[in-house]
């Protein structure tokens, strides 16, 4: 479960309300100099000391489920070939993390009200004018074994 502030729930729930809601996304590579920092917004963010460059995506967050971890999609506009560039030339996945904000009115400082991080970016497409990728784990974390031992006659005898 997600947690939100008792602030951004009354944003969220309200008719109307002049907070404004922004999504940071942060990739991340061992080969990069700098990681890469956008946000949906069209001025650019200062949120914990780093510049988040306005720059237009879309991304759809994955839902909430004990069953799996879903999937993020991301879409990229490719208008300034800069971050399809950097990506296409990394030999290895990229990571890549996302900050949902909420900027109360009347003030400039954004409050991180959801953070999911560690995320994969893969299935990489290009098309003329967007970046296609699927912000994921690679591995199933949530079906894994939660010890290294199982309970059985040989390790646990007085149980059986």
């Amino acid at each position: 479960m997600r947690n939100i502030s008792i602030d951004g729930v009354r944003g969220l729930l309200a008719q109307e309300t002049a907070d404004v809601w922004l999504v940071l996304l942060t990739i991340s590579h061992p080969d990069l100099s700098d990681d890469i920092r956008v946000v949906n917004n069209n001025v650019n963010v200062s949120y914990s000391g780093d510049t988040y460059v306005a720059f237009p995506f879309k991304i759809e967050l994955p839902s909430e489920s004990e069953e799996k971890a879903s999937d993020v999609t991301l879409e990229i506009d490719a208008v300034d070939r800069t971050i399809v560039q950097t990506i296409r030339e990394l030999t290895t996945k990229p990571t890549a993390s996302i900050r949902v904000v909420r900027i109360p009115a009347g003030s400039s400082i954004p409050v991180s009200e959801v953070f999911l991080e560690n995320f994969e970016l893969s299935n990489v497409s290009y098309q003329a004018l967007r970046l296609q990728a699927r912000l994921g784990y690679e591995e199933n974390f949530l079906a894994q074994d939660a010890t290294k031992d199982t309970f059985s006659k040989d390790l646990f005898p007085g149980a059986f």
